[in-house]
């Protein structure tokens, strides 16, 4: 569109309208998974406390802080958070270009 110089036409205006809308859709489905991503994330951590405290004997002493599995835990909830929006991207990219080539 940058490179038209008159207004856009229907199709075009029809496919920026379907553009957002998908990036729109991917987004709320983004936050979702990283909202499901972060309460499975909260469950396994609480789960590992409890044991930890209930059964000493098994786990030896209290599990030390792990920085490195923070990081990929994080990482984890970022990623579920992002792949809905790069598949998104993804696919109106190729159907751009499709569209020039044709």
């Amino acid at each position: 569109m940058a490179t038209t110089t008159g207004p856009p036409s229907a199709a075009q205006r029809r496919d920026h309208r379907r553009m957002g809308m998908e990036k729109l859709a991917a987004a709320q489905e983004g936050w979702t998974a990283m909202g499901t991503a972060l309460l499975e994330l909260q469950q396994r951590e609480f789960a590992r406390a409890i044991r930890a405290a209930w059964t000493p004997w098994w786990s030896g002493a209290w599990p030390a802080f792990d920085a490195q599995r923070a990081v990929r835990d994080v990482d984890a909830v970022i990623a579920a958070g992002l792949a809905p929006v790069s598949r998104a991207v993804g696919a109106n990219t190729r159907r751009q270009q499709r569209a020039r080539r044709a």
